[in-house]
């Protein structure tokens, strides 16, 4: 039963993920309605601002509202794209999902290699005071 349910919320979480990525497409495309773009901006807004409806220091309750606002807006504004539209940002969007692993290697490297050179740095300053 459970791993039903972890499987069922990492569905939700991929989806959310498309649907925000598929969103970003849309935000670019000539043929999204204003108001969508409105919405768009405000819920951008909304994520990147500190004041929230519920404060995030409250424990549990604060981090709450945000993880069950933000994937609603996004799902929300994701059916009320046309269908012309969302279908374009769908082939735009599986593009980069093609990519991600390769983006996502990189990323990991890149921190592989910040963490051996932060060591290395660290190692040198300890040697350096010690002697």
């Amino acid at each position: 039963m459970a791993l039903s349910g972890v499987l069922k919320l990492w569905g939700l979480v991929k989806t959310v993920k498309n649907d925000a990525l598929l969103l970003y497409y849309a935000w670019k495309h000539p043929g999204t309605p204003p108001f969508i773009k409105g919405m768009l901006v405000a819920l951008m807004t909304y994520v990147i601002s500190p004041v929230d409806v519920i404060p995030d220091y409250l424990p549990f309750i604060g981090i709450a509202d945000d993880v069950m606002l933000i994937p609603a807006a996004v799902v929300f504004l994701t059916n009320m794209l046309p269908s012309s539209v969302r279908n374009e940002c769908e082939v735009e969007s599986f593009k980069w999902r093609k990519r991600m692993p390769w983006i996502f290697g990189v990323f990991i490297i890149f921190v592989i290699v910040w963490l051996v050179i932060a060591i290395v740095g660290l190692g040198h300053v300890i040697s350096f005071i010690s002697s």
